[in-house]
């Protein structure tokens, strides 16, 4: 998703679309041809995120209040995931605490929840008030909301990827049975 991001972005600033200098992630997808890659790179995210990135898809431009809340939605929600997953790795690790790179990944996951908690808020809160105030005094706000937001993104995306640590742990096997006849045969293990 963050390659996405940023091939939006780039795709943005060669067509002269947005300035080089951070825009939001939402402004990067708002014209045609970049438009279609941000719709499309949130609608693959939606499949893998289980439909709530969707609502991102709908360009801030076209319908505003949709965008937000989507954006509000992955923002919020990972943040919450965040700090679930985290506290869950530490149940789990506390148990069992004989690895030191689980502590160590324990420790990361709620350095980065913290972290993402407090760029996501800030996003929010400077985001809000520089679209309330005039255009020539919302400059630092703005700067300020949007260097927020991609690092929200890149905080999250770099969460996402510490679930490697537990994942790797699982091992999934299922058996299949085949009847025939109201028969059943002995069952056949398929490790996935």
């Amino acid at each position: 998703m963050a390659l996405g991001f940023l091939t939006t972005y780039i795709v943005a600033v060669q067509n002269n679309h947005v300035t080089p200098y951070l825009p939001y992630i939402s402004d990067t997808g708002r014209n045609p041809p970049e438009s279609c890659i941000f719709t499309i790179i949130c609608s693959v995210s939606s499949f893998f995120l289980c439909l709530i990135v969707y609502r991102v898809c709908f360009q801030a431009g076209n319908v505003p209040v949709v965008h937000f809340m989507g954006a509000m939605t992955i923002f919020c929600g990972g943040v919450l995931y965040a700090w679930l997953q985290s506290v869950v790795s530490y149940q789990i690790y506390h148990v069992n605490l004989t690895h030191h790179g689980g502590s160590i990944s324990v420790c990361f996951k709620f350095f980065l929840s913290i972290l993402a908690t407090v760029v996501v808020v800030t996003a929010v809160v400077t985001g809000a008030i520089s679209r309330n105030v005039p255009h020539s005094q919302a400059g630092v706000l703005h700067t300020l909301s949007t260097w927020s937001e991609w690092l929200s993104a890149c905080t999250l995306t770099l969460f996402f990827l510490t679930l490697h640590t537990d994942f790797r742990r699982i091992q999934v096997n299922v058996f299949v049975q085949l009847r025939v006849n109201e028969g059943i045969y002995t069952p056949t293990p398929l490790n996935l």
